[in-house]
């Protein structure tokens, strides 16, 4: 009888089908791992606190793995967050590359229009701002930057009109309401600033700047009390605006507290020492509390910092 032996399969080669395998599952985990990581950059770049967002965008941008519309997008939101920073320069080299590498996307042209109202190159913006809205003339985020470049131009019928579409679009925009507020109280229209002011504390009841806005219009008014009620409530919500504390010391003033506006003035000095307004304001009431020697000295000094200060302050009943 003849026995046939049977030569048994090597062990290695079940092993070696096994490493393939195992080395497949780790790179598929690595891939997938690696795709939730650049996920969470992409969410930190587009939405983060400014400093986190820019270091996340920076990330994106060095990686360049997503072509062109995601390196667009970077640079957007890293010019936002520089902006956010006040850094307008480096916002705006980001601003240029994703208008660059996505010149169809009219939120671009937008965010960089709003770096040249911020160094004050008003026209530039409005160049930006009529690309924005020829690709999407319902963005009302463009109107209202339309409207600050316009009002920055001394336009303003027109800045009222580009704030009116923003707010048709948008009619939560608060800031577009308190701007439009404004341009109100500039076109000597306290009544309709007054209106938007009171909208605006509706939307955001404790807006500073809104009841520094009414104050104004109560002053223009003469309802001094309310001013001075309304600005010790600006005040109280903001404690560094040198408006609400120039405008106390206006409201005192006009309320003949003179030593009361002096302090009111004071404090306003404190946070700027050469702000001509509050200078000039402080040196007037000191003058009306027998202090001729401190009042001149501080009218003097405002002069130096604004030539036409004087002019300024008559204009609302300040003179020695």
């Amino acid at each position: 009888m003849t026995v046939t032996k049977h030569r048994a399969r090597p062990a290695t080669g079940r092993i070696a089908c096994r490493l393939v395998l195992a080395s497949i599952a780790v790179t598929a985990m690595a891939a997938t791992a690696r795709a939730q990581d650049y996920d969470v950059l992409r969410g930190r770049c587009a939405s983060a606190a400014a400093a986190e967002a820019i270091r996340a965008c920076s990330e994106i941008i060095a990686l360049n793995v997503e072509g062109e519309a995601s390196l667009a997008a970077a640079h957007f939101n890293r010019g936002v967050a520089y902006a956010k920073e006040r850094r307008f320069d480096p916002a705006l080299l980001d601003f240029d590359e994703a208008v660059r590498l996505a010149p169809s996307v009219a939120r671009f042209w937008n965010g960089r229009a709003g770096i040249w109202i911020a160094q004050g190159k008003y026209d530039l913006a409005l160049a930006d701002l009529d690309r924005a809205l020829r690709l999407d003339p319902t963005l009302a985020k463009a109107f209202h930057n339309r409207g600050n470049a316009l009002w920055m131009k001394g336009q303003l019928d027109a800045a009222l009109q580009a704030f009116d579409r923003a707010l048709e679009l948008d009619p939560q925009d608060v800031d577009g309401l308190a701007s439009r507020g404004q341009i109100h109280v500039d076109k000597g229209e306290p009544e309709r600033g007054e209106h938007d002011f009171r909208e605006v504390l509706r939307l955001r009841p404790d807006d500073a700047a809104a009841y520094i806005g009414l104050a104004y219009v109560d002053l223009l008014q003469k309802r001094y009390d309310q001013a001075l009620a309304n600005y010790n409530w600006a005040a109280h919500l903001d404690p560094k605006s040198i408006q609400a504390l120039q405008g106390r010391g206006l409201a005192e003033f006009k309320l003949g507290h003179y030593e009361s506006a002096v302090a009111a003035f004071a404090q306003a000095l404190a946070l700027d020492p050469a702000y001509a307004p509050a200078l000039y304001a402080r040196g007037v009431a000191r003058v009306r509390t027998g202090d001729k020697a401190g009042g001149e000295g501080d009218i003097e000094a405002a002069t130096r910092h604004d030539a036409k200060i004087a002019a300024t302050m008559a204009g609302i009943g300040i003179s020695p």
